[in-house]
């Protein structure tokens, strides 16, 4: 017998798979630009920031598929990287002294935005396993 998806599952997951395509790109753009071409008022961004982009863009992927196939796996592929993504922001905030540039710039908005989306998405993939539809 198939479940019917929850509305939600299929906007979360198209929500997901296009933010994490803008983010490859965004990727694949930066790696072809020659260093001293980016501009840019806050610390430059290391290897290792984009290899953590890169890894948590295909985890959402992974998550999205799994939310699609109504698996429970879903939640903890949303929830690692969330977790891991909000502590390396702190991390880089703390010490590259990426607050002190963005302070009345538009990037603290939209990233109180990207962590309210993520901990409202894992929100909703714990409440489908509660509820019993994510199994």
């Amino acid at each position: 017998m198939t479940k019917k998806r929850p509305v939600w599952v299929w906007i979360i997951s198209v929500f997901t798979f296009l933010t994490a395509g803008i983010t490859l790109l965004a990727i694949l753009a930066a790696a072809m630009l020659p260093i001293n071409e980016v501009e840019t008022d806050v610390a430059p961004a290391t290897l290792f920031d984009y290899v953590a982009a890169l890894v948590f863009s295909l985890a959402a992927v992974v998550a999205a598929i799994y939310l699609l196939r109504l698996r429970k796996a879903a939640f903890y592929w949303f929830t690692v990287p969330f977790v891991a993504s909000v502590l390396l922001s702190f991390w880089d905030a703390m010490t590259k002294g990426v607050a002190e540039s963005m302070i009345g710039q538009d990037v603290v908005g939209y990233a109180v935005f990207g962590v309210v989306i993520g901990l409202a998405i894992c929100v909703y993939c714990w409440s489908l396993i509660k509820k019993g539809i994510l199994q």
